[in-house]
């Protein structure tokens, strides 16, 4: 069978979020209650807006069009420079889980998830603005409480939207893979195009930051 290699054009993705920063803070004096912390980085200013337990709205292309908050959920903007290695100021969002059920904070299907990074460039500029990354999470059970980790990235261009499967160093790639990749970017990335019904796998050489 003959498999057609096109070649791509670098798809741009200004943010970065460092998957093994990702953890939750226990506020000592109140049990079920959590800082979320992680390091992210940004290539351009940005907007970052944080939910939880809020309402998504997909379109028929898998675009995210509104994430929209209720009694019992909660969403906090923040603003960032562009800047490599930047701390998420933990103690500025809390996450109270008691009495919220394990099956909403640790869901089994990915359709609704309880934390939701939303970034998106700042910039009044049409086209950056269109830009956006959103960043799914779910809860873990310990037997103290809760930790937390990615379960899905979507960056999402105009009229397109792309899973991120994971993101890797073009050098680590071609030191494990033995793929010959004449890259000037820094990172690339195994990509999941929402197409109808159906994903299609792209590979893309994502300039990062």
């Amino acid at each position: 069978r003959k498999i057609n290699i096109k070649k791509t054009k670098p798809l741009e993705n200004p943010f970065q979020l460092d998957k093994s920063s990702v953890k939750l803070i226990p506020v000592s004096e109140n049990p079920g209650v959590y800082n979320l912390s992680f390091k992210f980085s940004a290539k351009v200013d940005c907007r970052m807006n944080v939910y939880f337990l809020a309402e998504e709205t997909i379109d028929k292309d898998h675009l995210t069009t509104n994430i929209s908050t209720k009694e019992g959920s909660s969403k906090k903007q923040f603003t960032f420079i562009a800047d490599e290695k930047q701390e998420f100021p933990s103690e500025e969002f809390m996450i109270e889980t008691a009495g919220i059920s394990s099956q909403r904070l640790c869901p089994v299907t990915n359709d609704k998830f309880p934390l939701i990074v939303l970034m998106e460039p700042s910039s009044s500029d049409e086209a950056a603005a269109n830009q956006k990354l959103l960043i799914y999470f779910v809860f873990v059970a310990t037997e103290t409480g809760y930790s937390i980790k990615i379960a899905r990235q979507k960056l999402q261009v105009p009229k397109r939207a792309y899973l991120l499967d994971e993101i890797y160093g073009s050098g680590e790639i071609n030191q494990t893979n033995n793929v010959d990749m004449d890259v000037d970017s820094k990172n690339c990335s195994v990509c999941y195009r929402y197409h109808s019904s159906a994903l299609q796998t792209y590979v893309f050489m994502l300039r990062m930051c």
